[in-house]
């Protein structure tokens, strides 16, 4: 049917029926410089089967209005104009809406060049509207590009969407509404010069948003609501399930930037490509001139944990940067890659909710009060031989306090400071008093042990005997020697069997399913050595947590590893512990619960040369599903993973986050010959990971505001002078975690999993929290299950109690933890896994 002209205005087509409209293609157009012609088609009770309709004109655009009782089924439409104004169009149907075919991607366009475009209007009320991968324009070159409006019941699929102006003019709105899914590619609102850019909305009430449609190449795909020199538009993203999402725009480069809101009820939001500004690639951008626009992200449900992942759009988060540009001090307000976040995180005008809580203010970090020293000089000169000398007379108590004044010189000299002036020990009453304080708030019976090596030379490094000390709050000294015979203990070279001792901790080849068969033939006579000369006395006064300070031969094993032979136990089964070089040394601060406490949490997953470790990810995530569950109503801390772990990251967050605990995971390591290190995050020119230094965490100087630091590395606590840990101490945190060899990525995971579940859902004391980790592992309490109606995918459960991980995480534990020749993870019962971890420092 054709209606049209060469310099006049195209006929009027007018059809109405009863039932139904078939007919091919119909042409109103005008070549010349006259008005497109008008369609009308209307049935009351039928469906229409068209060709296409092409109403354009050179004054004017024809109208194209199709109201049609049942489905409407057609090739294309086109209004626009090249002078005048595009025409406008409007699909109404009860069902389906349906333009191109399968072999022909057809499209609606109602562009105009000089003026203004034609709106756009489809509705279905009962059906869908599939325009497959085609194009829908109301864009204009120099006018105001026209609202384009699709309403529907069902699914709505489109490709491109135009309505931005490329000259002056304003970009038309976009409206996506719908029950189900919404599929679609890029939509573009923008308007280039001094106008006003479109706004954006989608939404599905009870179905996912995909705006991937044309092409699984993403690169070039985007949703541009940006402005020029007046305001841009808002874009507005709300589904019932998932969102999946290219990148987003609504930046200004002279007005306001408008506001973004992504608001998904499903398993995960994903903006899965970027687009650089300023040489950042950002996934969403709302930097303006005159105003900054406001991002919210705000996934409120999911079964897969609840985090989102800046730089990372596998699972949940994004592939680039979130801008929000920068605020009234010049400071950038972004979340660059890679940070994971969990819970609620508002900083500026960048807001995201992972479920929808409210967002209250963290509380204020401690403020350590200042201990009056007992001298402000430098200690009076002390040495192995006072000690000696005060045990030769049975003065105990003297002899303590010298042990502890020299240990306390011996570690700040080791950390590079040849004349400490902390605080003496003047007397055991302070030991006692500092334990009893601590057993009351925490609920512990504790005991601070003291092992001295009497008589070592070069020769023998074992000494010719042990001297063991033990203080608590209530009881007398308790003080036992043990003879060494030639440096032997019952014929056990004693300096040897610890190296072999820490040598058989490390072995993790054989078969461990029985951890007591294990350890039949380990010998159990260190046990007997160290330990148990005190324990009928210990166990008199009920003492149930323990602090050693150790001669520098024993601080190379975990003390909680110790074997009991008589009753078949590790110490830890029995006792919680921890190590310091000396009372002094250990942060004097009170006793508070880290109940739903929140968690610094920073780490790498993969390094310039060293192994990856990919259940980094899966810890972290971990730890922030259960800051999330015991404190649901504070703001915690996102996780800072990859590129976010920098050295100068590290240094602010800790200066400027009153998070009471700092959780690093990552590779470390002891450098015998030099200084102890672990790697960062981001890697530098050469491809090689950058480290943090002993030296660096020593000047770490806003760690004294924090309770406790764990290194969840490798060779965080080894040697004479403690390691990074030891370093950790002299810049001021009140407990260190770390650990004294390389040990496996899952089987850290899983220990740190425990502890937290401890520590922030219990409100265990820090070593309680840390042994009752170690005995779930020791003891079999760690389960992996395999997630149902999968093969990829296992769920973590430790004494009961369900662990909460992302998909990552899930398919971490599958991957890397649970493999068919351990379904039972009898591996972690081995002390490789969990002995490796120790607390250095204040216990509670």
């Amino acid at each position: 049917m054709k209606q049209s002209t060469s310099g006049n205005n195209g006929g009027n087509v007018r059809l109405s029926a009863n039932g139904d409209i078939s007919t091919s293609d119909i042409f109103t157009y005008s070549t010349g410089s006259g008005k497109g012609g008008n369609v009308n088609l209307l049935s009351s009770n039928g469906s229409s089967t068209l060709g296409s309709i092409i109403a354009f004109g050179n004054g004017n655009g024809g109208a194209v209005t199709l109201d049609i009782f049942k489905d409407i089924s057609m090739y294309q439409i086109s209004t626009s104009s090249d002078n005048g104004n595009g025409g406008k169009v409007s699909l109404k149907a009860n069902q389906d809406i349906k333009l191109g075919s399968p072999s022909d991607v057809r499209s609606i366009v109602s562009n105009s060049v000089e003026k203004n475009a034609g709106t756009i209007q489809i509705i279905s009320t009962e059906g869908s509207i599939n325009i497959g991968q085609g194009l829908v324009s109301a864009n204009s070159k120099q006018g105001n590009g026209a609202n384009i409006n699709l309403t529907a019941k069902q699914l709505i699929t489109t490709g491109l969407i135009d309505s931005g102006a490329d000259g002056n003019g304003n970009g038309g709105n976009v409206n996506l509404l719908t029950d189900e899914d919404i599929l679609t590619s890029s939509i573009v609102t923008h308007s280039n010069g001094n106008g006003k850019s479109g706004n954006i909305r989608l939404v599905s009430s009870n179905g996912n948003i995909k705006t991937t449609n044309d092409s699984p190449d993403t690169t070039a795909r985007f949703i541009y609501a940006a402005g020029n020199g007046g305001n841009a538009g808002t874009v507005t993203l709300k589904a019932f399930g998932d969102i999946e999402s290219v990148s987003i725009t609504t930046s200004s480069q002279n007005g306001a930037a408008g506001n973004v809101t992504i608001e998904a009820g499903g398993e995960s939001i994903k903006i899965v490509n970027s687009l650089s500004q300023n040489g950042t690639e950002y996934s969403i951008y709302s930097a303006g001139a005159t105003k900054n626009g406001r991002i919210t992200i705000n996934r409120k449900s999911g079964s897969t944990g609840t985090f989102f992942a800046v730089g990372d759009a596998t699972y949940n988060g994004t592939k680039g940067a979130i801008g929000a540009g920068k605020d009234a001090n010049g400071v950038e307000n972004s979340l660059l890659t890679t940070t994971i976040v969990t819970g609620t995180y508002v900083d500026g005008n960048i807001r995201i909710l992972t479920p929808d809580i409210p967002a209250l203010s963290l509380s204020k970090p401690r403020t350590i009060p200042a201990e009056t020293p007992t001298t402000t000089s430098s200690f009076a000169p002390v040495s192995s031989l006072n000690v000696q000398g005060f045990i030769d007379t049975r003065q105990y108590a003297k002899a303590i306090v010298a042990l502890d004044n020299l240990r306390t010189i011996e570690f700040y000299q080791s950390q590079g400071n040849t004349s400490p002036t902390v605080p003496q020990l003047n007397s055991v009453n302070q030991i006692k008093s500092f334990l009893n304080a601590g057993d009351i708030a925490a609920g512990t019976r504790s005991a601070m042990i003291y092992t001295f090596l009497s008589g070592t030379t070069q020769d023998n490094p074992s000494g010719t005997s042990l001297n063991l000390f033990a203080v608590t709050s209530a009881s007398d000294i308790i003080y036992k020697t043990i003879p060494l015979i030639n440096g032997q203990y019952q014929g056990l070279k004693i300096d040897k069997a610890v190296l072999d001792f820490r040598a058989l901790l490390r072995t993790r080849d054989g078969d461990y399913a029985d951890e007591r068969q294990f350890y039949g033939y380990a010998d159990s006579r260190l046990y007997d050595l160290i330990f148990r000369p005190l324990k009928d006395a210990l166990s008199l006064s009920q003492v149930n947590n323990l602090i050693f300070s150790t001669d520098s031969l024993f601080r190379t094993i975990p003390l909680a590893a110790l074997y009991d032979g008589q009753s078949s136990k590790f110490l830890v089964e029995d006792f919680s512990s921890s190590v310091t070089p000396s009372f002094q040394v250990i942060e004097k601060d009170r006793y508070r619960s880290l109940q739903g406490a929140n968690v610094l949490k920073m780490g790498a997953t993969v390094f310039g040369s060293s192994t990856p470790l990919p259940s980094v990810r899966t810890e972290l995530e971990n730890i922030a599903q259960i800051e999330l569950q015991n404190s649901p109503s504070i703001r915690h801390s996102p996780i800072y993973l990859n590129d976010q772990f920098s050295g100068s990251n590290l240094k602010t967050l800790i200066a400027k986050n009153d998070a009471p605990i700092v959780h690093i995971s990552t590779h470390g390591v002891a450098a015998f010959n030099s200084e102890s290190y672990i790697l960062l995050g981001n890697n530098n020119s050469s491809g090689q990971s950058n480290i943090l230094s002993a030296s660096d965490i020593r000047q770490l100087k806003d760690l004294s505001n924090k309770d406790l630091l764990v290194f969840s590395t490798c060779e965080s606590f080894t040697g004479f002078d403690y390691g990074t840990a030891g370093a950790a101490l002299v810049a001021g945190v009140k407990s260190v975690i770390g650990c004294g060899w390389i040990v496996s990525d899952s089987g850290t995971m899983v220990a740190m999993t425990g502890f937290y579940q401890q520590l922030l859902g219990k409100g265990l004391s820090k070593t309680k929290a840390l042994q009752e980790a170690q005995k779930s592992m020791i003891l079999g309490k760690v389960k992996a299950i395999d997630v149902a109606g999968t093969t990829d995918k296992a769920e973590l459960s430790i004494d009961g109690n369900k662990v909460v991980s992302s998909e990552y995480g899930q398919k971490d534990i599958k991957a890397n933890l649970l493999n068919k020749d351990d379904p039972n993870l009898d591996k972690l019962k081995h002390p490789y896994n969990w002995a490796a971890f120790s607390l250095v420092g204040n216990p509670w």
